[in-house]
């Protein structure tokens, strides 16, 4: 007897979602970009900015919902009460920025309203909380 595990299902529902992370990755990382725009253009030569979007891969996306769970486990009599919609970093962007002088004003940009509120994929993925992660440290 084939006998499906809760990993087993939960990978099925990662794949399931994944177009749509995708995009929803695809379209913050737009945005964020677009939002940047005038910060951009008045950089000097040795100044940068970077945006990346990311997406958590489904091993981390399956450990991160266990470790959630009571005892860090799933429990097998469960196999349809778990589901990866809740977990809310599925799809992220990371901002960098040389010099650090540039952060709190980037910050101050991209916290002046919600990013993705205006398009399905931004609706579906709940609202983005836009946290500036780092500065360059060189190549």
């Amino acid at each position: 007897m084939n006998v499906r595990t809760v990993e087993d299902r939960l990978r099925e529902e990662y794949f399931d979602l994944l177009p749509e992370i995708r995009r929803v990755a695809e379209h913050l990382e737009a945005v964020i970009k677009y939002r940047l725009l005038p910060i951009s253009r008045g950089l000097d030569r040795f100044e940068q900015i970077t945006v990346k979007s990311r997406i958590k891969d489904c091993e981390s996306a399956v450990d991160a919902l266990r470790r959630r769970q009571e005892g860090a486990t799933f429990d097998p009599d469960s196999v349809h009460g778990y589901t990866l919609k809740g977990l809310r970093d599925l799809a992220g962007v990371r901002v960098l920025a040389f010099p650090r002088s540039r952060l709190q004003e980037i910050d101050v940009v991209l916290q002046e309203e919600e990013m993705g509120g205006g398009s399905s994929a931004g609706r579906k993925a709940g609202k983005a909380r836009v946290q500036v992660l780092g500065v360059f440290s060189g190549k």
